[in-house]
């Protein structure tokens, strides 16, 4: 088995409430992926050790203490840099990374789901009484039916044009759809949080760990 390093800026406040925020997250990872070998911090073992011997002068500098240190069996560390506020372009980001992770999880099957009930319906509802399968050759009764697929052969009913609209909003709908917005996100935002914590001499941590995958 391998390891994923996953590192995070903690929100500006107290240990105490950075550890309550660690605590959200964790919860959070176990829930969208699990506890054994997710690559995430719920991973890991449980709990978070501040780093009390050193403060970095530079986001890059506590990321690389991570980096070269946390042991992926052992718990995440809080390790405390040079840091900075949330500007407004970075909280907007924020937002939109946040709209994004919740829209993957759950809105994405809640909105192929609609859209497939809308064309079983259509199906289902259609001026002829039956529904002719082209792969099968079946004649089946359209009222009768509670899928878009033949219940004989498992193929589509739908029309070339539907078929071609729900393959479509898959696509758009996929999980690597997702995955391209947020790392783009990802990326830009932490270019943005490594030059605000360069510049700036509040103290904040940067908290992760490798962890197992």
């Amino acid at each position: 088995m391998g390891a994923e390093l996953l590192v995070m800026i903690a929100p500006k406040g107290s240990k105490e409430e950075i550890l309550d925020w660690y605590q959200d997250e964790n919860h959070s990872m176990a829930i969208s992926h699990g506890y054994e070998y997710s690559g995430t911090w719920a991973s890991k073992d449980e709990g978070l050790v501040f780093i009390n011997n050193v403060i970095f002068d530079s986001y890059e500098e506590a990321e690389a203490h991570i980096r070269d240190g946390n042991e992926k069996w052992e718990k995440p560390w809080a390790v405390p840099f040079k840091g900075y506020i949330d500007t407004a372009k970075m909280k907007k980001l924020k937002e939109e990374l946040s709209r994004l992770n919740s829209e993957k999880i759950f809105g994405r099957s809640k909105k192929i789901s609609d859209l497939t009930k809308k064309l079983t319906s259509e199906i289902v509802n259609q001026k002829s009484t039956y529904k002719g399968c082209s792969s099968c050759g079946s004649k089946l009764k359209a009222s009768l039916l509670k899928d878009y697929v033949c219940p004989l052969c498992n193929a589509s009913l739908l029309s070339n044009t539907a078929q071609k609209r729900l393959d479509a909003l898959k696509d758009k709908m996929s999980p690597e759809f997702y995955n391209v917005k947020i790392d783009a996100i990802k990326s830009e935002l932490k270019e943005l949080e490594q030059k605000e914590a360069s510049k700036s001499k509040e103290i904040r941590y940067v908290v992760g760990g490798w962890c197992p995958s």
